[in-house]
């Protein structure tokens, strides 16, 4: 597809991305805490490099931990993403899913 001005784009992506955001309440979610947001921002990185989806996320309320943001990712990656974390170093501050209840539950332990 072309722009007014000529530029070409792609809308793949785009419907790509879209579908995935509209369809991702139906995949069961966990988030992954760490122990800064720096340290948070170090995993974002590495995680990109990994080919991992994931979401950026403000942490809730309810789950104790210094850092502000979470890391909202298909529980179906989570063995992948503790071992990129443990190969990298990267300092978790725990792996939680959300209960039916509502509440969060620490699964990393």
């Amino acid at each position: 597809m072309f722009l007014s001005n000529g530029v070409k784009i792609s809308l793949i992506p785009l419907i790509l991305k879209t579908s995935l955001d509209i369809f991702s309440h139906m995949i069961e979610k966990n988030i992954v805490l760490f122990i800064s947001t720096h340290e948070t921002l170090r995993a974002e990185k590495i995680l990109k490099s990994e080919d991992i989806y994931f979401k950026t996320v403000i942490k809730p309320r309810s789950i104790t931990s210094e850092c502000g943001f979470g890391l909202e990712f298909n529980r179906n990656d989570k063995e992948r993403i503790l071992k990129i974390c443990k190969e990298n170093n990267l300092k978790l501050a725990g792996i939680f899913f959300k209960r039916k209840d509502g509440g969060w539950e620490r699964i990393d332990k």
